[in-house]
């Protein structure tokens, strides 16, 4: 299973994608986030990570601007 890394300003290039944990509470909620070389996209708080990570896919999928294979995408079992 393929997991996203926290947003730190310090490890961003442009169309990497993940997941920030975010306390709410006595919880944690997982924010998800795609930089597209220009700007941090943000989406919505989900109660679980893997839905979170499947977000930060979707939202770099809609707000790419090139389709270039610089995306992240799942490995299938061939291709390891």
């Amino acid at each position: 299973m393929m997991k996203l890394s926290v947003y730190q300003s310090s490890d961003i290039y442009p169309n990497k994608a993940g997941v920030q944990p975010v306390i709410q509470g006595y919880l944690t909620e997982f924010k998800p986030w795609y930089f597209d070389g220009h700007t941090v996209w943000w989406g919505s708080n989900y109660p679980l990570r893997s839905d979170a990570e499947k977000a930060a896919l979707k939202l770099q999928q809609q707000l790419k601007r090139n389709d270039n294979s610089n995306s992240l995408k799942t490995k299938s079992k061939s291709q390891e």
